[in-house]
């Protein structure tokens, strides 16, 4: 039973031509993510005069975030091996999306940290799927190039983060909203990039 799972994996691998694509669109999907964490770092003492909020609620606003990341990312790799990586991956983006929108329109500390822990969430869903996937639709030759341009996107995002976090801070103390156009652009392309159904490589492995 285990050696036709795996088998059946290989075979969507090697027959899935749009791999690479279904890959960058993931790795946007990534960057967002990661670049929006440095950009709050940066920005979080404007954003605190901004709403007029407490020493302690402005730390919310980070610490929402990543408690709710860390909790639901187990949660969120699970979901995917039993209902299907591209729908989590998607539903995540679009989640991801919409709680930026929330971010850039929040009018008090607590709306905005609310809508950074959804922010948190929607990453546990979205992260865990990228790698899985790479394993499910990449052949084994294939993989440590693909593993690559992720740790490269990681460094990338962390380089422009505090770049880009000044500049929001200069022009646009809120401004998520280019995080709502790229989310919306993501989904479009990861619904047309992604296959329709892929395997999650540890449920395969598993029999």
């Amino acid at each position: 039973m285990t050696t036709v799972d795996r088998n059946s994996t290989t075979e969507l691998a090697d027959s899935h031509p749009r791999r690479w694509a279904a890959l960058f669109v993931m790795l946007g999907a990534a960057f967002m993510d990661l670049l929006d964490v440095t950009i709050v770092n940066i920005a979080l003492p404007a954003v605190r005069d901004d709403l007029g909020a407490s020493f302690a609620s402005a730390q919310w606003v980070i610490t929402a975030y990543t408690l709710a990341f860390g909790l639901g990312l187990i949660t969120g790799g699970r979901l995917g091996d039993r209902y299907g990586r591209k729908q989590l991956f998607l539903s995540g983006v679009a989640v991801f999306t919409a709680a930026s929108l929330l971010c850039g329109l929040a009018q008090s500390p607590g709306m905005l940290i609310g809508s950074r822990a959804l922010q948190g969430l929607a990453a546990a869903v979205m992260i865990p799927q990228i790698m899985a996937t790479v394993y499910a639709i990449f052949p084994a030759g294939e993989r440590a190039g693909a593993s690559g341009a992720y740790g490269g996107v990681t460094g990338l995002a962390a380089v422009l983060g505090p770049v880009l976090g000044g500049v929001f801070v200069t022009y646009d103390v809120r401004g998520f909203s280019w995080f709502t156009i790229g989310g919306l652009a993501l989904v479009a392309l990861v619904a047309q990039a992604m296959p329709r159904r892929v395997a999650g490589y540890a449920a395969d492995a598993s029999g």
